[in-house]
């Protein structure tokens, strides 16, 4: 009897040991080749040690031997149990965040919000306005959808104006109209439609291809405009290339650097795939060297909309064509591929720096952010609640929302630190695991993550990080995504977009960055 509760142990001992192979090992493949080297000999010597206690010996003097062989094999049971458990969930969720799929736009249909419609194929006989020369291959999209559900029961009226369709809507000279969900939003920033949502609802959600975005890498001049020479007429030259190929993605060594753009809102619950992006970040990372630059571009930054044939539009509405679009739009402000995303819900992100518990953030002057936070001058201790107020206060600050966007590197910066030193991810690693998902998105493949993870492992390094705000003069201008009014935006400093450029091309020529180098930098 006693030899086969022995035996037993000993089996469920080398399954645990298997389990924790197939899956701390094999799959997660996470760990260096000497921390495997390690694992296993020590797995294979504490196995043999317990075969030999269990099982070798005089019989009248193994008595406590074999009790402690058994404590033994259930200690190492339960722990290859759990640490295979661990794995599972780091691998689950690195699989769940990694989108390799293409992003699902949408175009939706809004009628009135006493419409008592329910379904896209009772509007036989409805008249659905549109922006013309505006978003055309997606609203033709939409348009043949109406046609295939109504069989072509249907009328459409064109508007040169968004303000135009949006008043024929709610005086009910129209039926419907076909508008990207994320104007809503835009609409009701404005006097007229402030309550849009209100007396608006959403029928149908009409699945798109999104428009065609090539990127086209912008010449950056060697002798740049002074910052008070610039105006809103200064055209930037671009010449055109073919676009990136896909394999482009795919295609690294764990040592090469890599851009990631950090897209994300900071006032909305839930995560936009396609909406306007508070925050525009690019991380330059090199891996070989440990240094990580990150570069905040304001949300009104006057850029060229690479979804709208390069006109001049706020960054933040790039968002509304996908995230490709900012990515593009980006890589040809700064004449930089960018490769990889992470899409940030940084509302959500409060709680994976209260599951670390907190992170520390430098302020050069006391304010109070959001009307409930104080933050004082000099190194602060904050929550998650109180880090994303920081992040999201601009009203109050004398830079406004470039403020704002070194604020948001700041946090994202503490929370790197954070993760990276200490004990940080293993002694909070349920908490951080539960607050991770459904935080973000993003398209850099698990197997880089795998080969950087590894990487970092093997040598510990600290990480160099450091960052840059590019900058502008405020004006007020038309915008292709909303042409019938002038609007506030920031207009590029040549001299800053230059100098991001340059910072970046440093960063992937290995060359160090520190606070001091950038500031002495023109």
């Amino acid at each position: 009897m006693k030899k086969n509760i022995f035996w037993s142990l000993l089996f469920c001992l080398l399954i645990g040991s298997e389990l924790l192979t197939v899956q701390a090992v094999v799959r997660l493949n996470m760990l260096p080749v000497a921390y495997l080297i390690a694992v296993g000999a020590v797995l294979a010597g504490l196995t043999v040690a317990v075969g030999c206690l269990l099982f070798c010996g005089r019989r009248h003097r193994g008595k406590g031997r074999k009790v402690i062989a058994c404590v033994l094999a259930l200690v190492m049971i339960l722990g290859c149990v759990g640490i295979s458990t661990v794995a599972y969930d780091v691998r689950k969720t690195i699989a769940a965040t990694s989108r390799e799929e293409p992003e699902i736009m949408t175009r939706e249909i809004f009628v009135l919000a006493e419409n008592t419609v329910e379904q896209l194929q009772d509007t036989a006989g409805y008249t659905f306005g549109y922006i013309k020369n505006y978003d055309i291959a997606c609203t033709q999209q939409v348009i043949d959808r109406i046609a295939q559900e109504t069989e072509g029961t249907f009328a459409t009226a064109g508007y040169t104006s968004l303000f135009y369709m949006v008043n024929a809507l709610l005086d009910g000279r129209i039926d419907a109209m076909i508008l990207n969900g994320g104007f809503a939003e835009i609409l009701e920033e404005t006097k007229e439609f402030f309550d849009f949502s209100t007396r608006t609802k959403i029928l149908a959600q009409i699945p798109v291809d999104g428009p065609e975005i090539e990127l086209q890498i912008e010449d950056v001049m060697p002798e740049m405009a002074e910052p008070e020479a610039v105006t809103a007429a200064t055209e930037e030259a671009s010449v055109e290339t073919e676009p990136v190929p896909a394999e482009t993605v795919e295609s690294y060594s764990v040592m090469d650097p890599f851009l990631v753009y950090i897209s994300g809102s900071d006032s909305h619950d839930k995560m936009l795939t396609s909406g306007r992006s508070d925050v525009n970040i690019l991380a330059a990372v090199n891996p070989k060297t440990k240094q990580v630059l990150l570069i905040n571009t304001p949300r009104d930054y006057y850029v060229s909309n690479s979804a709208g044939g390069g006109e001049k539009d706020k960054l933040t509405h790039c968002g509304l064509y996908g995230i490709n679009c900012s990515m593009t739009t980006l890589g040809n402000l700064y004449s930089e591929e960018i490769a990889y995303y992470v899409q940030l819900n940084f509302t959500g992100f409060k709680k994976l720096i209260d599951a670390m518990g907190g992170i520390t953030v430098y302020s050069d002057y006391a304010f109070t952010a959001i009307q409930r936070t104080d933050i004082r001058e000099g190194e602060n201790q904050l929550t998650g609640q109180q880090a994303l107020d920081f992040a999201r206060e601009r009203k109050t600050l004398a830079g406004g929302d470039n403020d704002r966007g070194k604020h948001q590197m700041q946090v994202i910066e503490a929370v790197i630190r954070k993760a990276t030193s200490g004990t940080t991810i293993i002694s909070n690693y349920s908490d951080i695991m539960a607050s991770i998902e459904g935080m973000f998105t993003m398209n850099i493949p698990a197997e880089m993550i795998s080969s950087l993870v590894k990487m970092q492992l093997s040598d510990m390094s600290r990480w160099n990080i450091v960052a840059y705000s590019a900058t502008g003069s405020n004006s007020f201008e038309k915008c292709y995504s909303l042409p019938d009014m002038d609007l506030a935006v920031i207009i590029p400093y040549n001299t800053s977009v230059s100098k991001a450029t340059r910072l970046i091309d440093m960063v992937f020529a290995g060359e160090m960055l520190t606070e001091e180098v950038i500031n002495s930098m023109t």
